[in-house]
């Protein structure tokens, strides 16, 4: 009788964790129709309905209102009871030393390939650049809470800081600075859209600058459960091949657009995150063909 109540007792605990609801909290900003905050929420998504089996259904809430500053972001997800339980970032020494990273990169590592946004007037003086001291010769442009500044000032390129997105933009078009490094699957659509107020803002059609950057998902260290659940899940996204999907069918035009094989490629070397990343695994990284040097052989 013993036996039986014990059993009964461990069956029934099973039953509650796989049926068990897993609430993930995000930013508002993670669900709009941004094309990068939806690829952010078919992750999220698609990880949670891949590991059903094991850990039961799930719901997806959006918190906040409009654009969470990231350093407010961090702060929700280190508290017990806050906004955001899920984040997707991408990663800075202190994201990765204050809640939990899951070290899978959901871009493949897409972001660490970067085209310049310039203004058309100074398009010239990019014609003989080719490596990265003639770079640093110019100014650069940037957000102070970007990982890309925290990278860039590490490796002592010249930077003006811009407090917002939309006065990045504006200040080129002042040419206050030189270039704004964005995304390979940014740069082209932003650009298309500044257009419209920021006329004389091009996209550079020569250079491709390599400056690892690693998109991860950060689960709060009150969520034990959702860091298992999400690392199964994101395992097998790239087990079948669904990360490279959603990569190609959000990005796959831009991609092409930005023609690397016809680019010169400055590359900036490692940053303090690349000593964390798994560079060993290459079925987490994209690959150029056309690139010497990928960036999982850094």
């Amino acid at each position: 009788m013993i036996r039986f109540s014990i059993f009964l007792l461990a069956f029934f605990t099973l039953i509650t964790q796989v049926s068990a609801r897993d609430e993930v909290f995000t930013g508002r900003q993670q669900m709009t129709d941004d094309l990068n905050l939806e690829f952010n929420y078919q992750v999220i998504q698609r990880a949670l309905a891949l590991t059903v089996p094991e850990y039961g259904e799930y719901r997806i809430q959006a918190r906040g209102t409009g654009d969470i500053p990231k350093q407010r972001a961090l702060e929700e997800l280190q508290k017990e009871d806050g906004l955001f339980n899920v984040v997707l970032a991408v990663t800075q020494p202190d994201w990765e030393e204050q809640v939990i990273p899951i070290r899978i990169p959901v871009r493949m590592g897409l972001l660490s390939y970067r085209i310049l946004a310039v203004h058309k007037d100074n398009l010239a003086q990019f014609s003989e650049i080719a490596d990265e001291e003639a770079l640093k010769k110019l100014t650069v442009g940037l957000r102070k809470s970007w990982a890309t500044w925290e990278a860039m000032q590490a490796k002592e390129f010249s930077i003006v800081n811009a407090y917002s997105y939309e006065q990045l933009f504006s200040m080129l078009e002042k040419q206050r600075f030189d270039y704004i490094p964005r995304g390979i699957y940014e740069v082209f659509e932003e650009v298309e859209k500044q257009q419209a107020i920021n006329k004389n803002i091009v996209v550079e059609p020569n250079l491709l600058v390599v400056l690892p950057a690693y998109y991860y998902m950060f689960v709060s260290p009150h969520a034990p459960r959702l860091v298992e659940r999400m690392t199964l899940g994101l395992n097998r996204m790239v087990e079948q091949g669904m990360v490279e999907q959603l990569i190609n069918e959000h990005y796959g035009e831009f991609i092409e657009r930005a023609n690397v094989a016809n680019r010169r490629v400055i590359y900036l070397g490692d940053t303090e995150s690349s000593k964390t990343a798994p560079l060993d695994q290459p079925e987490y990284w994209w690959r150029f063909p056309e690139l010497e040097q990928p960036l999982n052989d850094n």
